[in-house]
């Protein structure tokens, strides 16, 4: 079971060019193997995109949303995500799928910022819409911080879409 990343096939980036390397690789075996793509996954921890989400949505004094905020995204919680691994984990396959691990509701990025809010436990404000053109300049400030999840990797994954197909989504269900 590799678990890989939804939308790795339509971003030039490092992270998503190693694991479609991967999933490439994958399909050229004969052995029987499950890609699981996870649209974003969120819970308890914070890692890569969460951590960028969480720190959008915990700013002081106003909310600050990329752009619009109209990406579209199918978040799975890392429950969810762990416990359909367990599932595939004792299910035997006969050739390699691919699996978007996506929930059925699709949510906009603004959403997503104004749920961490809440669930973060702090109180509504202002929202500011950041132009992306200002995004991309400071994720090329961020590139050059060690840690930073403000860089040109995460801006590109966070500037489409990360959803997929209706049949693909409840394949997956």
């Amino acid at each position: 079971i590799q678990i890989s990343a939804l939308g790795i096939d339509k971003v030039d980036v490092s992270y998503a060019a190693s694991k479609k390397a991967i999933d490439d690789y994958l399909l050229t075996l004969s052995i029987p193997s499950v890609i699981v793509r996870p649209s974003y996954v969120y819970g308890k921890g914070s890692y890569g995109g969460s951590s960028l989400f969480r720190g959008i949505a915990g700013t002081p004094f106003f909310t600050a949303i990329p752009g619009q905020g109209t990406q579209k995204f199918q978040p799975i919680s890392l429950n969810d995500l762990s416990e359909a691994i367990v599932r595939l984990v004792s299910t035997p396959v006969t050739e390699t799928i691919i699996l978007h691990a996506v929930s059925k509701k699709i949510i906009t990025l603004e959403e997503i910022i104004i749920k961490l809010r809440s669930w973060l436990g702090l109180t509504k404000t202002r929202i500011i819409h950041i132009p992306l053109t200002f995004i991309r300049l400071l994720t090329r400030l961020g590139d050059l911080l060690p840690y930073s999840t403000i860089n040109t990797v995460s801006y590109k994954m966070l500037a489409s879409d990360n959803i997929t197909t209706q049949e693909e989504t409840q394949r997956f269900a």
